[in-house]
């Protein structure tokens, strides 16, 4: 979800809002985030008079949806930026998944583009310690300052809208106009005059491009930071410090083969709780995460231990007593909805399912052939964990990621996560550029990484070193 130029369709579209069909308006972003913000793919074909209107045109559509008669619900999920955090603002239901982060760097341009709505809802010795440092802030100190009044995750945001619309249902629809009218405290003239008095000055095109730069050159240190931070230290501040209780993690690998286990243990470690996790094939990831109490829901596909082990002990039972909630897959299907993500369509069909009673316990749907086959084909819904976590043999200093041997269900896995961490075995001075095929994760879809040696044990990772059998029965037994 982007902002872009308001077009004589969308002030339309806006204008209705003053008297709205429904009291109800949910906003709800697609893809690894709810709003990235302002767009910039295009600000160098543009005059600074247009960038400055498209500026204030965003200004205008906030101030039309904060002061609109319709309860809004925004439904945050992933990083969010800039014009994008100010569009939740707008909004009365503020609600965001775990893991989720905001940052207003506007005043980095000059310009004060919802600082006063902000400041409004979070206080003004708040709003100035974020916003003079553009400071990215997490779901948690969001709800702790006002700012998120909810964090659920994507699977409870129809409870969520229910609870909405018996709240907007309360009261009559004149008696609830007159509570806004009576609480209202937006004050949406003097906000734009402040935002075209900061945009007003010339250069705003200069301070953008400037910013940006500054962007790159600390995004590259970043990326030399986490090497120099390698190890234990690096792994707990760089992946396992990131994710949140309650959040959705997708692992990578299969059974024993070049899982993430160090992040793993991280996270058990960092006694994480509530955790989610998503994967085709798991078996010793889960288990130890069940073991300690750190997961409390799962999609899988095959769960087992590998080789002459057997099923996952600990696995099994948490699911028997209820310490698991278990959202039972085929590899399939659970790819399936994974490229629903990466595809940005909210479901995708999958064959070879008919007859099994995994659609029936998961209530999932199936379609007529529309071109008159007679065939009907079962569509899988859209499933994008919070972050996509992967083990590697080895990242380049930029943080492209490279994969030897199979790379399992990983490149999917990462296209579909709202934000993909990656541990791996050695950094390489290798120039991944000339060969881009063999790059599975670019570095632009990678948050973080951290550089742990054997980080795949127990289990594996090829060519540098196999399945420690002897660990894996250790911990059967243990």
């Amino acid at each position: 979800m982007r902002c872009r130029p308001v077009s004589s369709r969308n002030c339309c579209k806006l204008s209705t809002m003053r008297k709205p069909r429904a009291p109800l308006v949910v906003l709800q972003g697609k893809g690894r985030c709810f709003s990235a913000g302002f767009d910039m793919s295009d600000v160098q074909a543009q005059s600074e008079g247009d960038l400055v209107l498209r500026f204030i045109r965003i200004e205008m559509l906030l101030n039309r949806i904060a002061s609109s008669p319709c309860f809004t619900v925004a439904l945050a999920h992933g990083r969010n930026f800039g014009a994008g955090v100010d569009l939740i603002a707008a909004c009365n239901l503020r609600v965001a998944a775990p893991g989720s982060t905001f940052r207003m760097p506007g005043l980095k341009f000059g310009l004060v583009l919802g600082s006063a709505r902000f400041a409004r809802i979070v206080g003004t010795r708040e709003a100035q310690r974020i916003l003079e440092m553009a400071t990215t802030f997490d779901v948690e100190r969001a709800s702790a300052n006002g700012f998120i009044e909810l964090i659920a995750s994507p699977e409870e945001h129809a409870d969520v809208i229910a609870a909405a619309i018996e709240r907007v249902n309360a009261l009559p629809a004149g008696s609830r106009a007159l509570l806004r009218c009576a609480l209202d405290t937006e004050q949406a003239d003097t906000d734009l005059a402040a935002f075209v008095r900061s945009a007003a000055p010339p250069g705003i095109y200069k301070r953008i491009e400037a910013i940006s730069h500054r962007k790159r050159r600390r995004r590259r240190h970043r990326h030399e930071l986490w090497i120099r931070q390698q190890g234990e230290a690096g792994l707990a501040r760089g992946t396992g410090g990131v994710v949140s209780n309650g959040a959705s993690v997708g692992l990578g690998g299969s059974f024993l083969h070049r899982g993430p286990f160090a992040f793993v243990r991280e996270m058990i470690r960092q006694e994480k709780r509530g955790i989610e996790i998503v994967k085709q094939s798991p078996g010793y990831d889960i288990d130890i995460f069940c073991r300690a109490g750190v997961a409390s829901r799962a999609r899988c596909g095959i769960v087992a231990m590998e080789g002459n082990f057997g099923l996952a002990p600990y696995y099994r039972r948490a699911v028997e007593k209820g310490a698991l909630a278990l959202e039972e897959h085929a590899c399939a299907t659970l790819t399936a909805g994974l490229r629903a993500v990466a595809f940005g369509v909210p479901f995708m069909p999958c064959g070879g399912v008919h007859g099994s009673d995994l659609m029936r316990v998961n209530g999932w749907k199936y379609l007529d052939d529309p071109y008159g086959s007679g065939q009907q084909t079962y569509v899988i819904p859209a499933i994008s964990p919070d972050f996509a976590v992967i083990h590697a043999s080895c990242v380049d200093r930029l943080g492209n990621v490279p994969i030897a041997g199979t790379y399992h269900w990983d490149r999917i896995m990462s296209r579909a996560a709202k934000s993909v961490l990656v541990v791996a075995e050695e950094v390489s001075d290798e120039n991944f550029a000339d060969q881009p095929e063999l790059t599975v994760v670019p570095y632009f879809m990678v948050q973080n990484y951290a550089i742990v040696k054997n980080g795949a044990w127990p289990g594996s990772c090829w060519p540098a070193y196999a399945i420690d059998y002897p660990a894996v029965e250790a911990h059967q037994h243990g």
